[in-house]
């Protein structure tokens, strides 16, 4: 009998394939589940990214919007809708009721920190980001007095003359520390005696130039020429009836109001007060030996406008009752150059005057010790040794312009944490 012995050559097979099938499954699997962590860490980063690019985006426009607050505080101060007192602060929008620019807000503080300089900080919001952004303004200089003293034709400031300048919202002179504005020029040349002192710029025209009659001059500021010579326009008087003349023997009072006068004089011992406000029109004026003016702008300011002579004696008097500038401004139409009728124009008193001077046509010659606080232009300028000339920068600012000139000091961004002030709230 034969055996027959039979061999499964199947089985091998199957169990081979099988072990690969398994494989092959535990490696998809593998491959599946990293295919997820990458999506799912590429989702993550992508909504990182989002949320990075939300946030960035919503802080730009809180940026922007802070900027909105600054311009229009910037538009209600220029055309003054609002005008805080010093150190008073008024609020555009609050955080409560803030101003809307597309789905941001913002609202600002105005702060007045002094007579002329403005701060305003301004916080823009969008999406839970804060911006807050600061800047401050400060009146631009476009008032008609811009020096202590300017002369068309030619200015001469005697050996040892000195200018200066100050600020009397900040008090009294003689309480403020030296102040560089006091500034001279001329269309023509400037001439310097020995030893003179000028705390400020010494400017001439085109065809000027500086002339030191001496050694030892300081000009603090700038040595420059003008972009285009100074114009000097005509005095224009407001239009008024004259009363006929004026010849104040005793104790007189003018004013306050539009008054109108042909000469106008006092003698000796007799004191005439000028009340403002006032505008007084008169065609001379003479303030004889003995006799004062007293300017009294406690009301208001006191301008005069002489067409004549201006003519004031050596041992007269002239007081005024404010220490700025801008309360007494007299404008001399006097010619003194006309060969037909020439006017006199004189400065001479025995008291220093705080007032603004301007005379087109005149040339004036003035006393050696002068002392003026404010400001004087004229055709040409003659100073006598020593004098003493003390710029008010609140000059600087006068300006009959309805809108307010304003230039930017500062602008920064600041810290969106800090608190900010509590004012009125403006329109």
């Amino acid at each position: 009998m034969k055996l027959e012995h039979r061999v499964n050559r199947e089985s091998p097979t199957t169990t081979s394939n099988a072990s690969r099938s398994g494989s092959v499954l535990v490696t998809v699997i593998i491959f599946v589940m990293v295919l997820a962590g990458l999506g799912s860490s590429m989702l993550r980063v992508d909504m990182s990214i989002s949320d990075s690019r939300r946030s960035d985006g919503a802080a730009q426009r809180a940026y922007f919007a802070a900027e909105s607050g600054i311009d229009e505080a910037f538009i209600l101060l220029r055309s003054r809708l609002i005008e805080p007192e010093e150190g008073d602060t008024i609020t555009v929008g609050s955080e409560q009721i803030p101003r809307t620019l597309a789905n941001s807000r913002y609202w600002a503080e105005v702060t007045r920190l002094d007579a002329w300089r403005f701060q305003v900080i301004s916080t823009g919001a969008c999406e839970g980001e804060r911006k807050r952004q600061e800047c401050v303004f400060t009146t631009a200089p476009a008032g008609f007095f811009q020096y202590a003293a300017f002369a068309m034709d030619g200015l001469l400031l005697g050996a040892g003359a000195a200018t200066n300048s100050y600020d009397p919202t900040l008090g009294a002179f003689a309480n403020q520390s030296m102040r560089g504005n006091g500034g001279v020029g001329s269309n023509g040349n400037v001439t310097l005696g020995a030893n003179t002192v000028i705390n400020g710029d010494a400017v001439t025209g085109e065809g000027g130039s500086i002339l030191e009659n001496g050694a030892n001059v300081v000009i603090t500021g700038d040595r420059g020429s003008l972009d285009e010579d100074m114009a000097f326009p005509p005095i224009e008087p407001p239009a008024v009836a004259s009363s006929g003349p004026l010849n104040a023997t005793v104790d007189s009072t003018i004013g306050p109001g539009l008054i109108g006068f042909d000469e106008v004089s006092a003698q000796s011992g007799a004191t005439l007060t000028i009340e403002g406000p006032a505008q007084v029109v008169m065609s001379d004026f003479t303030l004889g030996g003995g006799s004062s003016l007293i300017i009294d702008s406690s009301n208001g300011p006191v301008e005069i406008y002489t067409g004549g002579d201006w003519d004031i004696s050596a041992d007269s008097t002239v007081r005024t009752t404010s220490e700025s500038a801008r309360e007494f401004q007299l404008f001399i139409g006097g010619d003194t150059d006309s060969s037909a009728d020439p006017a006199t124009v004189s400065l001479n008193a025995n008291t220093v005057l705080h007032g603004a001077i301007y005379a087109p046509e005149a040339s004036i010659s003035v006393p050696a010790d002068f002392e003026l606080f404010g400001s004087l232009i004229a055709r040409s300028l003659t100073f006598g040794e020593s004098a003493r000339l003390h710029f008010d920068e609140s000059l600087l600012y006068e300006s009959d312009e309805e809108a307010l000139a304003l230039e930017t000091l500062i602008w920064r961004p600041v810290s969106a944490d800090e608190p900010t002030a509590s004012g009125t709230s403006g329109p």
